[in-house]
Formats: structure tokens, C-alpha cells, sequence
């Protein structure tokens, strides 16, 4: 049964995105929908046992979202 839950799982996203993305942004929508990735990964790897380490892996995609913002807001800068 849990074979279908792909199809379900990609009709609420895109679903969710058409009325995401013209409240909150493009932008905004892409980082929180990677960091979803990122940190569903981490957790996913975590309790099946994959990976033993989940406070490197967080830190890792903390840093990897805190750059994509960070880089966000130079361009931001620059265009003042």
C-alpha cells in the first residue's frame, strides 16, 4: 500500500506550491522546499539507521540553508 504514497505525496506538493509560491515567493518556497529535502533525508537516514551521526548532518544543512540566505541577502545588498 505504501507503494502509492509517492503519487499522493506529489500531487499535495505541487498542490501546496501553486498556493505557496504567490504568498510567500519563488525564492522563499525553493529554500523552504530543500530544506525539507535536506532535513526529511537526514531524519529518514537517521531512523533507519543509516547514519549514527544526526548533529553533523543538521549542522550541515543549517549551514547549507544559512548560505543560500546569506548569499540572498548580499544580492539584495548590492542592488540598493
Amino acid at each position: 500500500w505504501y507503494y502509492s504514497l509517492g503519487g499522493v505525496m506529489g500531487a499535495c506538493f505541487v498542490t501546496l506550491s501553486s498556493f505557496l509560491i504567490p504568498k510567500i515567493g519563488a525564492y522563499r518556497s525553493i529554500i523552504l522546499i530543500i530544506a525539507g529535502q535536506m532535513v526529511g533525508s537526514v531524519l529518514m537516514d537517521y531512523f533507519l539507521e543509516l547514519n549514527k551521526d544526526l548533529m553533523k548532518s543538521l549542522i550541515g544543512c543549517a549551514l547549507i540553508i544559512l548560505g543560500i540566505s546569506v548569499r540572498k541577502f548580499q544580492v539584495k545588498a548590492l542592488k540598493i
